[in-house]
């Protein structure tokens, strides 16, 4: 999940879009709120499905990888800004495997 998100994030093309959105959703209710429907029925509730995770832990795994990448590519902040990809794989991926685990609280 981790190498995904960052496959995604490191393209400058497949990122402005998702800058976009979310720029939309922190200024505009309306935006929020189809974000807000976007992510919940298409991303986090098919991902928690099919995976039989926690609709909540979802939520979670993926509210520390936006946070991380909004970090490296938006404020650009040293040294998660310039560490390399696998680096951050290896530092994050625990974290976010724990939120995925079946058998976490």
């Amino acid at each position: 999940m981790v190498r995904t998100f960052l496959e995604i994030w490191s393209d400058a093309d497949r990122r402005a879009p998702i800058l976009a959105m979310l720029r939309s959703a922190m200024t505009n209710e309306r935006a929020a709120a189809m974000m807000r429907e976007f992510v919940s029925s298409a991303l986090f509730a098919r991902a928690g499905a099919a995976a039989d995770v926690p609709l909540v832990n979802v939520q979670s795994a993926a509210g520390q990888l936006i946070g991380v990448m909004l970090l490296r590519y938006v404020i650009r902040v040293e040294p998660i800004a310039s560490v390399p990809e696998e680096e951050l794989v290896t530092l994050i991926g625990p974290s976010i495997q724990r939120y995925l685990d079946h058998s976490a609280p």
